[in-house]
């Protein structure tokens, strides 16, 4: 890109605070409305500063992002005011910008082609424990199936319409759009963490229903439940045990005896186990203390459960096909758990928390059919609460008649005499 100077950002919408452009003087211009116009036929580069109050002390700070050719003015800035906050934030409890680099003698860190960033990137991700292995195995696939056209590409040089173009030769390749939407997120990180800013929101995806909707009937819940909780295998029956609870067959084969607490018998996922990355904690309910204990010995630490995940599959499609059942996966278990709570008076609050979801939205959207059984349901608990309300005023009513009956015929007996008098009438 050469050396530029910044120069002041002016937008018409004064949201460009202490943001500059990198770029010749020459190459200054503005638009009818005042607003700065980004180079000619060029990528360029925002430059961001910051200054906050960090042990009483002022400190500054700046960084610059590359925007790619053909985005406004106007949406980089939109773009870059997160990472304004960022930085901000970052002086507040740091008192720097700058990162402490993770030196790792195994993993090249360089600013070459994008293959080798994506490795660097990605493997360093993995050795820090910021993503689990299954999706760095996930990614790579990616990676090596579908990004090949992006391989001896500069990271800086990659833009939108590059993306969109993969995703749309995956279409027209007939690749499912679950493994479609595999390729923005295995791509986005990397240009994030070599600040390069593009415009996602054009990116054109195909639709992923990956709502998880369990409709098998009460009579069949109860019998799949059943049977898993009466499986013959020792092991596989104690997982069996916690999947009914809702848990990620991730997290359960996670559980380590050192993040039980007996005392207040609850366990705890660590987060670099959870989808969420945040650690959840669990009641231990008297099945499940049974479960683990049926392993033998209580240990200090380890692994609970000894069996890879593909075991467990194996078993529970053998335990589903011994009940003519081929079309439930096992992850479908937790669909089973979430509308059978709610289907039976759980509120969804309550699910969401036990599905451990980051958000109520997720849980509506992927386990909650809302269909006129719902709303009958709704209606039927009103009509519940005003046909009780009747009847209360009604035997209230018939109370105070027999009450005053009697009184009428024993004017001089207490009220605790006809109350004995009644008592003894009715029962």
């Amino acid at each position: 890109m050469g050396t530029y100077k910044p120069f002041k950002i002016k937008l018409s919408n004064n949201t460009a605070s202490g943001m500059y452009l990198l770029t010749n003087e020459d190459e200054i211009k503005y638009d009818k409305d005042g607003n700065t116009r980004p180079p000619k036929g060029r990528a360029y580069k925002i430059q961001i500063e910051v200054e906050a109050i960090y042990n009483n002390s002022r400190k500054r700070g700046k960084k610059s992002y590359s925007v790619p050719l053909g985005t406004s003015i106007i949406k980089a800035v939109q773009s870059l005011q997160g990472k304004k906050n960022e930085m901000i934030n970052a002086l507040k409890t740091k008192g720097t910008l700058k990162t402490e680099k993770i030196v790792i003698t195994t993993i090249k860190q360089t600013d070459g082609d994008f293959q080798t960033c994506w490795l660097s990137y990605y493997e360093t991700q993995l050795a820090t424990d910021k993503i689990k292995k299954s999706t760095y195995d996930l990614y790579k696939t990616t990676l090596d199936t579908y990004l090949k056209p992006l391989h001896k590409k500069s990271v800086n040089e990659i833009t939108i319409r590059d993306v969109q173009s993969i995703i749309n030769n995956a279409l027209s390749n007939k690749k499912a759009p679950a493994t479609i939407s595999r390729i923005k997120p295995t791509i986005k990180p990397l240009l994030e963490h070599y600040d390069v800013i593009l415009n996602w929101k054009k990116l054109i995806e195909p639709k992923i229903d990956n709502e998880r909707k369990y409709k098998k009937s009460k009579e069949v819940t109860k019998k799949i439940i059943n049977a898993l909780l009466n499986y013959e295998h020792p092991q596989i029956k104690a997982i069996f045990h916690f999947s009914l609870t809702g848990r990620r067959i991730s997290e359960i084969l996670a559980l380590k005896y050192e993040n039980i607490n007996w005392a207040e018998n609850t366990y705890k996922i660590p987060k670099e186990n959870v989808k969420t990355r945040k650690d959840i904690e669990f009641q231990l309910t008297p099945p499940l203390i049974e479960a683990i204990k049926s392993r033998g010995k209580i240990k200090k630490e380890g692994l609970v459960f000894s069996l890879k995940s593909k075991w467990v599959l194996v078993h529970f499609k053998r335990a589903m096909a011994n009940l003519d059942i081929y079309d439930l996966h096992l992850h479908d278990l937790r669909s089973l758990v979430a509308q059978t709570a709610l289907d039976n008076g759980a509120n969804i609050y309550d699910v969401s928390a036990l599905l451990a979801h980051s958000n109520i939205a997720t849980t509506e959207k992927r386990y909650v059919d809302k269909n006129k059984d719902h709303a009958q349901k709704a209606l039927d608990k009103f009509l519940s609460a005003t046909a009780l309300l009747e009847e209360e005023i009604i035997d209230v009513d018939v109370l105070e008649d027999k009450f005053a009956a009697i009184k009428n015929l024993y004017p001089h007996a207490t009220n605790e005499k006809i109350q004995k008098a009644m008592e003894i009438l009715e029962g």
